[in-house]
């Protein structure tokens, strides 16, 4: 049946040629990527699990212990190398976000010429891609874009070698297409879905009139290749059971309570993350701009979208945008749009967060373009959409990356206090009002989202770790009060008043810490004190055992 998209679309059959103007279009949209990573200046500090996976892990002195003990070829083994071999290697982690960055313009741009062949996609397509601010938690963020990044870049070269082989022959790109499938697979586990699935596509697409689409199956052999390698490592290493599936073990519990939950973490990231991040962080961005000297970052963002619609001019004012096929276009957007997400379905214990959705972004992006060509017939008018979106998704995305850098900032310091007082501390350390997110506003807080190492314990020992270069003889335990309750069921035993040898307090106004003086009350309540003698806090705990904090005035 999908043999019909060959007459309609021309498969294979695309523009092949690359004009300066298309040259320069995949310039500007590589260089857009890049002018968003340095919307907060030309440094990058890291946040979260960068200290561990960037700086800690890869001075460690025997990389064959330590693969072995994380459990680093169990999952994404290429992602955990890559840490130790090359992103960990930079003195200066701006240039891996640089580097980082400009790769996922690339991909999108790889991606944009494949679907162009098949649908005439546009490139309202490379710009919803690279540009969202939804995006930017997975592609600026080194945690995350060292294994989202690659793992898309990959998939659209092996997706373009396979339309090559299948449309001009060549045993060599069988060659090459056998391996870019294997290096899709191994930094991310929805990238890996998202490549199969865009193989299976190609070869429905291709199979009746053509028997080299029959090479997509390599795909299939590679992934075999790859759960085969890993398989081996499952049960090691504290990384080793990332990708535990559970299946449903009764309808009822999965419908009734799994399902729902997933559902509701998916919404959140796609739907509110996804508009806040646009509109608020669109406004937040002109306002940070304008108080922060970005004033040059605006000029650039406004320059970039008018250089986007000089170059994508029509051959004509009246000239109308390319629809047909429809169906098809829409069919492959729901089917790559769904198909990173699909893991979480069937995982252990899913935790979605708005990294997940940037895979996804390969079938919105289809999606959305189809809209946009339907929307704006008028060539003229769909490349000022594309114009504008450009602009304002470069300027919502700065927001994005100047949160990034400051809450990165305020760990530094949080770090640096705590190791001046080092000497002084012992046993296990409350920090109270060090919080999981300490920024005044930010468009979205959400799961890991421009979280800080406050976030928990091992995020807040990991940046001091990353800072001071050795271990600590005490535990630090970050004590965030803000929220409704101070502790609930999950994390009552990390923060519970009485199981703790010494409490400081953390002054984000002053950017210090004080030791206080606890005085308990209860079995689990205390009243705080400065040492001065002033009452800085009470902690109790209700019978319900649900714990609840009060900063004084």
């Amino acid at each position: 049946m999908l043999y019909c998209i060959h007459n309609a679309a021309g498969f294979g059959a695309g523009i092949r040629e690359t004009p300066m103007s298309t040259i320069l279009t995949y310039i500007l949209i590589t260089f857009a990527c890049l002018l968003r990573t340095c919307a907060a200046g030309f440094s990058y500090i890291p946040i979260l699990d960068d200290s561990i996976q960037l700086i800690s892990l890869p001075s460690s002195q025997n990389y064959a212990a330590l693969i072995e003990q994380q459990g680093l070829l169990a999952t994404r083994p290429l992602a955990g190398l890559s840490d130790l071999y090359f992103t960990g290697r930079f003195s200066n982690l701006f240039i891996p976000a640089l580097l980082y960055s400009a790769l996922f313009g690339v991909a999108g741009v790889l991606f944009y010429h494949l679907f162009h062949r098949y649908f005439h996609t546009g490139h309202a397509f490379t710009v919803l891609f690279s540009l969202l601010p939804l995006g930017v938690e997975g592609t600026y963020w080194l945690a995350a874009s060292t294994r989202i990044v690659p793992g898309l870049l990959f998939t659209a070269l092996a997706a373009l070698v396979l339309d090559d082989f299948i449309n001009r022959g060549g045993f060599w790109r069988v060659l090459l297409f056998a391996p870019l499938s294997l290096l899709s697979f191994s930094f991310y586990e929805q990238i890996l879905a998202l490549s199969l699935t865009l193989s299976a596509l190609q070869f429905l697409a291709y199979v009746r009139h053509n028997k080299r689409a029959f090479a997509a199956f390599i795909a299939l052999l590679m992934a075999a290749a790859y759960f085969a390698f890993t398989a081996q490592f499952a049960s090691k290493g504290t990384v080793g059971s990332r990708m535990e599936l559970a299946f449903p073990t009764t309808f009822a519990y999965y419908t009734k309570y799994f399902l729902p939950e997933l559902l509701r973490q998916i919404g959140a990231a796609f739907l509110k993350g996804g508009s806040l991040t646009l509109f608020r962080g669109f406004v937040r961005g002109i306002l940070s701009s304008a108080s922060a000297g970005g004033v040059l970052y605006l000029i650039l963002s406004a320059a970039a979208g008018t250089a986007l619609f000089i170059l994508l001019r029509p051959a004509s004012k009246t000239a109308v945008t390319p629809l047909r096929p429809v169906a098809y276009p829409l069919i492959w957007g729901v089917l790559l749009a769904l198909a990173p997400i699909s893991p979480y379905f069937v995982i252990a214990n899913p935790w979605f967060s708005m990294r997940a959705c940037v895979p996804a972004f390969v079938g919105i992006g289809l999606i959305l373009d189809l809209a946009c060509r339907a929307l704006f017939r008028r060539e003229m008018l769909y490349n000022g959409v594309c114009a504008v979106m450009c602009t304002v998704f470069l300027i919502a995305g700065a927001s994005e990356v100047r949160d990034y850098q400051e809450t990165a900032r305020m760990d530094q310091t949080v770090a640096e206090e705590i190791l001046a007082h080092a000497d002084q501390m012992s046993g296990r350390v409350g920090l109270l009002c060090v919080e999981e997110f300490p920024l005044a506003q930010q468009n979205y807080a959400y799961h890991e989202h421009i979280a800080s190492a406050g976030a928990s314990e091992w995020a807040l020992y990991g940046k001091i770790v990353a800072v001071c270069r050795h271990e600590l003889d005490f535990a630090p335990v970050p004590l965030a009060t803000k929220g409704f309750s101070f502790y609930r069921g999950w994390n009552r035993d990390i923060k519970r008043i009485s199981g703790f040898d010494q409490v400081w307090a953390w002054n984000a106004d002053s950017s210090a810490l004080v030791q206080l003086d606890v005085r308990m009350t209860g079995t689990h309540d205390a009243d705080l004190y400065l040492p001065d003698g002033t009452l800085f806090a009470r902690i109790w705990e209700e019978p319900d055992e649900i714990g609840y904090v009060q900063i004084l005035p």
